[in-house]
């Protein structure tokens, strides 16, 4: 065999970094002087234990009075009757394995010992008794012991590969790897579906070409390497490493394109699916260098490869990574173009696509995807989504329940609340059945947030069908109470429900409602195991305004007070405060102050920059606020409010006809609340005008 070279301490500390982590996850052998844990040797509790077959009654008697012993905790006992057992039956070796077991359980190391070497002269080739014997004597600090029982094991029983590693685990803690590499050699060639060693063997060959000594010894390890990693591709086709170690190994060279085609060959193997192309993605990152460095190279690197739908694919996931939407979609679509039948390209492409608000452009594109596979309830439930978003209720309906469909059948899915929120929206959608969303919405409860969620998604629908019929919208937001009431009734102990019944009373202006909803909804939320989740500063702040609104400003105030000494930068309560301060004319500066950390924080938030055109008006700063308030005008151009501020501050500025104009912007916007008030001061400009006009 050959000898190793590695060396250099650096390089084996490394390297042992690497084998542990691909010894993760295999059978373990401690390297430390601490004793065997029962829990090593993968104790089976007693209720499972069956009983072994023997020709000696008494045997059998014993082995069942160890078990009754056991139950009661006396194991002792339990001990000392397996023992008799051994000594009526004294060749069976299961009574020896659990004998064995509950002495090292009981701490009784050195009888544990003595029975497996007992068993051992009667049975040598009892590959489990010296797997134990060997974690026993590495548990005494005896890992020349260790080793020379494994060696045993594998003389009897060459094929598993359970032997070879933990013989490598045990080389490894004692930085042999003149042993590792021996031991992984000899797993390669003579074990049985040696995979994870030949994985170990191949990245040793790797390090060790790094070390290697003179031009002769490099060539024998390469042609090794190659020869065991080309034999693996064929041996593991089900194993995608054999194929990354490969691509690894030709960038190692500079060889691109023999990369990309080992890409390629995985990518065909496993049928181009997401998982295997994002491990393809990820493998390609950290071998060009990792972090941005390596996505900058490897995006060079592919455009100077042939345009395939892989290629593409894989410069699109780039273009997303860097947040260049429109740059992926692209690319989706170019794969696409080139292989019709990449259904993952196809359904990227579709969900980029539904970003970009082409809902129903995006529900066709699946359609394919889902004849290709139409039994994946994940792409059902996509499917449904983008239906959903289309305003294609039928289709969501149908893909939605046939999602549901397949989980029954059992498929899993990875957040099936999730497919009940989407289910329970289409109901809302359709106003087909009130009481089969509330049936969805109980089960997509199991995940808070969904029913908040789910609610959203109903109002928008209420607040566009206002637009067309107020009437129909009341009736639908009534209707939407009562499916929250119902709700309520079946989840008593939900707080998330209460809350929205809350929202839903303080949309209607139903403050005194909205606040005792709020109060309901406290006293759940402090019962909850996670209140936490629910007394967050959102919950705050909804009650806070809701006091506000209802005329309990001081009770108001202390509230908005407790979030921001919670949660100093919650932009809203610092905003929504300062916002009070201003209308009362109260604590301006501190108003100013908040306003502006609130500004700091979303800097684009036209309400926020209206609240501090208004605090310069009530400073009287009349330039300060027009040039504020003609900002928020610019980026909130349909709220009311600020048209009529605008229109306040250019009275201020003796401007009334330009004033006038902007209080009947502020009529039609639906000022409904504050109409009287915006009235008074159409007549007052109107009055400034004709005095202006008078000779």
């Amino acid at each position: 065999m050959m000898k190793s070279v590695i060396s250099n301490p650096q390089v084996l500390y490394l390297l042992s970094g690497m084998l542990i982590g691909l010894l993760s996850g295999c059978a373990s052998l401690s390297s430390s002087g601490d004793s065997l844990q029962a829990e090593d040797l993968t104790l089976q509790p007693v209720e499972t234990l069956e009983r072994p077959p023997s020709q000696s009654a008494e045997a059998m008697a014993y082995f069942s009075l160890g078990l009754n012993r056991e139950l009661e905790k006396d194991y002792p006992g339990a001990i000392e009757a397996f023992q008799q057992a051994i000594h009526k039956d004294p060749e069976n070796d299961v009574l020896y394995m659990i004998a064995s077991q509950r002495l090292i359980q009981a701490h009784r190391l050195e009888d544990a010992f003595a029975l497996l070497n007992q068993l051992l002269e009667m049975q040598p080739e009892n590959v489990t008794a010296r797997r134990w014997l060997a974690k026993l004597y590495i548990g005494q600090g005896e890992k020349e012991k260790a080793r020379e029982q494994l060696h045993l094991a594998l003389s009897y029983h060459p094929k598993l590969e359970r032997i070879y590693i933990e013989a490598i685990q045990l080389a490894l803690a004692e930085k042999d790897m003149n042993d590792v590499l021996d031991i992984a050699r000899s797993a390669n060639l003579h074990a049985e579906k040696p995979e994870k060693s030949t994985e170990i063997l191949i990245k040793l060959l790797i390090e060790e070409q790094k070390q290697a000594p003179d031009a002769k010894t490099l060539l024998d390890l390469q042609t090794e390497k190659t020869r065991i990693l080309e034999q693996a591709i064929l041996d593991f086709p089900e194993s995608e490493v054999f194929y990354l170690i490969q691509a690894e190994n030709a960038v190692a060279q500079n060889q691109w394109d023999k990369a990309f085609l080992s890409f390629s060959n995985l990518d065909q193997q496993f049928q181009g699916t997401e998982e295997i192309r994002t491990r393809i993605m990820v493998n390609a990152i950290q071998i060009s260098g990792g972090n941005a460095r390596g996505l900058r190279l490897l995006e060079k690197r592919i455009l100077e490869q042939p345009e395939t739908s892989l290629t593409l694919y894989l410069s699109g996931l780039i273009k997303e990574l860097v947040r260049q939407p429109e740059q992926a979609r692209l690319a989706y679509q170019r794969a696409v173009e080139l292989d019709p039948e990449d259904y993952e390209a196809q359904k990227k492409l579709a969900l980029l696509t539904y970003q970009t608000g082409q809902t129903r452009q995006a529900s066709k594109l699946l359609e394919s995807v889902i004849t290709h596979n139409p039994d994946d309830p994940q792409l059902l439930l996509l499917a449904g989504q983008i239906a959903l978003g289309a305003e294609d209720y039928t289709l969501a309906l149908t893909y939605l329940q046939k999602c549901l469909y397949r989980v029954r059948q059992g498929e899993e899915i990875e957040n099936l609340p999730m497919v009940y929120a989407q289910l329970a929206m289409t109901l809302l959608a359709t106003e087909s059945d009130p009481q089969k969303a509330v049936d969805a919405m109980l089960e997509s409860a199991a995940s808070p947030g969904n029913l908040e969620w789910i609610w959203q998604y109903a109002i928008r629908e209420i607040l566009q069908e206002k637009e067309k019929s107020p009437g129909k919208a009341e009736a639908m937001q009534t209707e939407l109470l009562h499916i929250l009431e119902d709700l309520s009734d079946r989840l008593p102990k939900n707080p998330e429900v209460e809350w929205l019944i809350g929202r839903n009373y303080a949309l209607q202006k139903k403050y005194p409602e909205a606040v005792q909803a709020y109060e309901r909804y406290e006293k759940l939320a402090q019962k909850d195991p996670r209140s936490d989740v629910w007394l967050n500063e959102d919950y705050l702040f909804d009650v806070a305004a809701a006091y506000e609104r209802e005329g309990k400003i001081e009770t108001s105030v202390d509230m908005f007070r407790q979030i921001i000494s919670k949660n100093p930068n919650h932009h809203p309560s610092l905003n929504y405060l300062a916002y009070m301060w201003a209308e009362r004319k109260e604590n301006l500066d501190q108003a100013l102050s908040y306003t502006q950390r609130a500004i700091k924080l979303d800097p684009d938030n036209g309400s926020y920059i209206d609240t501090l055109g208004w605090i310069y008006y009530q400073q009287e700063n009349f330039k300060a606020a027009y040039r504020e308030l003609k900002k928020a005008a610019e980026l909130i151009p349909d709220e009311s409010v600020v048209v009529e501020h605008l229109g306040d501050v250019l009275m201020k500025l003796s401007r009334p006809w330009e004033a006038m104009g902007y209080y009947k912007i502020a009529l039609l916007l639906d000022a409904a609340e504050r109409a009287e008030t915006v009235q008074n001061s159409l007549r007052k400009a109107e009055k400034a005008v004709s005095a202006q006009l008078a000779p």
